[in-house]
């Protein structure tokens, strides 16, 4: 990063980190979701509503966060049309299958279709950084979110506005029950959350950013 003449950060909280380690430019280059790929379709009533998590089980703070988020919040919810449904790799590894409540998918071919089938997608997730791919494309397909405040804080998501937010266990449970019980809500949340990707995180807006970052560089030469 001392040497670099341009650091590229994913987010405003690494742009800050790095500037504390240089006094050239440090450039947000978020990132971003394909819009035509990843397009919005609204929430279809059904008899069961599924809770989603994605990731790769591999890794261990999405392991400990489906932990944490089915000993903390999912065993709580006691309607049992309610379905966690658990996809990535070595999900199976995670030893909820006993629960007929839970769902565990180690591949599947089309991801979007996860996104479309859910109803609440949650990322709780408690260690990292960076921007999660999966909230992203979860916005964009119009799934309503519960995360972690931290999580979205860099994408620009407002509580009760475009996801909801929670800081404990507590508050997760209550903000995943108040989006089961109210479509209301989960149509405001994915409409204004659709509405944040197509402004900031397209790949047509990051490329040029990016592109205006190159020729920055280059005309400095």
């Amino acid at each position: 990063v001392k040497q670099a003449d341009v650091t590229l950060a994913v987010t405003e909280s690494e742009k800050e980190y790095f500037q504390t380690l240089t006094k050239h430019p440090v450039v947000v280059i978020e990132n971003g979701v394909s819009l035509d790929e990843f397009s919005y379709k609204p929430r279809q009533k059904k008899a069961e509503k599924i809770i989603l998590f994605v990731g790769n089980f591999d890794y261990f703070p999405n392991a400990s966060a489906v932990k944490f988020f089915y000993d903390e919040v999912f065993s709580k919810i006691t309607d049992q049309s309610v379905i966690f449904s658990i996809i990535g790799k070595k999900a199976g590894s995670l030893g909820l299958d006993t629960d007929k409540r839970v769902r565990t998918t180690e591949f599947i071919k089309d991801i979007r279709q996860a996104y479309y089938e859910a109803d609440v997608f949650v990322s709780p997730i408690q260690i990292g950084g960076g921007t999660n791919f999966k909230i992203l494309e979860a916005m964009a397909t119009g799934l309503p979110i519960v995360t972690f405040s931290d999580r979205v804080k860099d994408i620009g998501a407002k509580n009760m506005q475009d996801v909801l937010t929670a800081d404990n266990a507590q508050s997760f449970y209550e903000q995943v029950s108040l989006l089961l019980d109210d479509e209301a809500l989960g149509k405001k949340l994915s409409e204004n959350a659709r509405k944040i990707i197509e402004e900031k995180f397209s790949w047509v807006i990051i490329g040029s950013h990016l592109s205006a970052t190159w020729k920055n560089i280059y005309e400095k030469t």
